[in-house]
């Protein structure tokens, strides 16, 4: 008579329907475990662009506001703000309105005045 080696016993379990519903089930879980991490790092990835690029325009604004900030700390810098933000003018100054004209106006009437209609 043949001896089988012990070992055999594990194998007819592993082959059996339950053993291998069981690891289809542990190879299920594991790769929507990883496929989860995947989209999360996808997702950190373009938040992280969109932050760097927010930062970008941060920082950008940050050099404009300090350049306007330098020249507020200057007197010239202060009177010109102070003049183009209020329409003010010094003492002694005088000031003189530039009105340019309305060249919708002139269009339309030439425009009804070559009219192809008589009336």
């Amino acid at each position: 008579m043949i001896k089988r080696p012990s070992n055999l016993g594990w194998r007819r379990w592993l082959y059996t329907r339950v053993s291998i519903v069981a690891i289809a089930l542990v190879a299920l879980l594991l790769g929507r475990a990883g496929w989860q991490v995947f989209w999360k790092q996808r997702l950190v990835i373009n938040d992280r662009a969109q932050v760097e690029s927010e930062l970008s325009a941060l920082m950008a604004r940050e050099q404009k506001l300090r350049a306007e900030i330098d020249l507020l700390k200057s007197e010239s810098g202060l009177e010109g703000k102070i003049r183009e933000k209020f329409s003010v003018v010094k003492e002694g100054e005088k000031v003189i309105a530039i009105v340019a004209r309305d060249k919708a106006t002139t269009s339309t009437t030439t425009a009804e005045r070559r009219s192809w209609w008589p009336f």
